[in-house]
């Protein structure tokens, strides 16, 4: 098995991982009657965020330091994973009157793999920062 592939299996469970806490935590906070499901959903993500941040900077890149730097983009790659989640759905089933199950495994095939790939070549890149990023 490549090492890239090694990786990628890593990525998935750490996605798996994330994606079973945001469950939890919009569950737990909407079923406790603390906020509503929209506010519960918002903590959730952002839970799930950290949680898949962490663990997908300590195993899956066995990244080390420089959170400064990856968080923010590792944030932005989620929220642009977020983003093309939506525009799959609306253009599959909004537009092309799609079965939604159709749209679901659209966004299961093409989202994970371009995360990985931004996160693997943006977020945790272990190449050296050039000038540009030398001063932010």
């Amino acid at each position: 098995m490549t090492a890239v592939v090694r990786q990628f299996g890593r990525f998935v469970a750490v996605g798996a991982a994330a994606t079973a806490t945001h469950v939890g935590v919009a569950m737990a906070l909407v079923e406790s009657g603390t906020v509503g499901f929209s506010v519960a959903n918002i903590v959730a993500f952002c839970v799930a965020l950290v949680v898949s941040y962490l663990g997908n900077h300590g195993w899956t890149f066995a990244a080390v330091g420089a959170h400064a730097r990856r968080f923010p983009r590792f944030a932005v790659v989620a929220v642009m994973g977020l983003a093309l989640n939506q525009l799959i759905v609306f253009l599959t089933v909004g537009l092309a009157g799609w079965n939604y199950r159709i749209a679901l495994a659209v966004v299961v095939l093409v989202v994970p793999g371009l995360s990985f790939a931004v996160n693997r070549r943006w977020v945790f890149d272990e190449r050296p920062f050039v000038a540009s990023e030398r001063s932010s």
